[in-house]
């Protein structure tokens, strides 16, 4: 089923009009938020000046762009994708396939992250992405950090966000700790978490778009974890914090985890639907 404007040319409001009925007959939960997106992000419109041109055209050239990005929507490929741009944290970034999109619950790690990273600290963001993460902490902190990832095109995304953003950040590339030479107040990482049998039955959205290096966090999800929590000690200052974005059913697993490795102070921090979403802990002296 393919999405086509009739040849009568349509205002705005009538535009969006068939692109949510289509959607929404294509099984797209969002199609209002969708659309508008799209239409912002041809027309650039605000919400708000959307209003005020409701009766206005899209031009011949704009109305095959429409068409064109409402068919993906239809095939589900994340509207984040089609306008290459994704918010977290007040901020607009650069997203493509090369990166997971990312996510409002990674929020959480933000705000977790910033009550305890001081002036001067040094922050180390591991599965880096498309540097949201690592980017939004040393804006709201005023630091300067630094974001690895195996991937070299979601290094590049992260080098263009951090560039937009004027963003204090290196990035290095590095198979987790491979590159890394130096010790840190703070490592903070979102990892790859779905269990490899699980990805299959994702959302389109996610198992068709999202890069698999960002998701499969092998057989039973965690081996990313494990991974971290083992080297993170050799570049953890004494008392330097480690914190996890984690899967909604994997907080006891990796607070044990932290546990049996030494760390203290391991407290699991819940989002906005009483999910777990975080786990935390303080690198001990004989961690070592």
């Amino acid at each position: 089923m393919t999405f086509i404007l009739s040849n009568d040319k349509k205002s705005l409001r009538q535009s969006k009009k068939a692109a949510v009925d289509f959607l929404t007959l294509m099984g797209i939960e969002d199609a209002v938020t969708d659309t508008a997106i799209i239409i912002e992000m041809i027309t650039g419109y605000s919400r708000a000046q959307m209003f005020m041109h409701a009766d206005d055209e899209f031009t011949k050239e704009q109305a095959l762009i429409f068409e064109k990005m409402i068919n993906q929507r239809g095939e589900r490929k994340p509207v984040q994708h089609i306008v290459e741009e994704a918010w977290f944290y007040g901020r607009s970034f650069y997203v493509d396939e090369r990166v997971l999109v990312p996510r409002f619950d990674t929020e959480i790690l933000i705000e977790e992250a910033l009550k305890s990273i001081k002036p001067g600290s040094k922050v180390l963001d591991m599965c880096t992405g498309s540097g949201c993460i690592i980017i939004t902490l040393t804006k709201e902190a005023g630091i300067t950090g630094t974001g690895t990832d195996i991937s070299n095109g979601a290094l590049e995304v992260a080098r263009l966000n951090a560039e937009r953003l004027e963003a204090r950040c290196e990035f290095i590339k590095s198979d987790l700790f491979e590159n890394i030479a130096e010790k840190y107040d703070m490592i903070v990482s979102n990892p790859p978490y779905i269990k490899t049998s699980d990805i299959e039955g994702l959302e389109k959205e996610v198992k068709d778009y999202d890069p698999i290096l960002a998701l499969d966090g092998g057989a039973d999800g965690l081996y990313f974890y494990r991974k971290i929590i083992s080297g993170a000690g050799d570049h953890l200052n004494n008392n330097g914090r480690l914190l996890f974005e984690i899967g909604f059913d994997q907080a006891e697993e990796v607070s044990g985890l932290m546990k049996e490795s030494g760390y203290k102070d391991v407290k699991i921090i819940y989002d906005l639907g009483n999910n777990p979403r975080v786990v935390c802990g303080v690198k001990s002296q004989d961690t070592d």
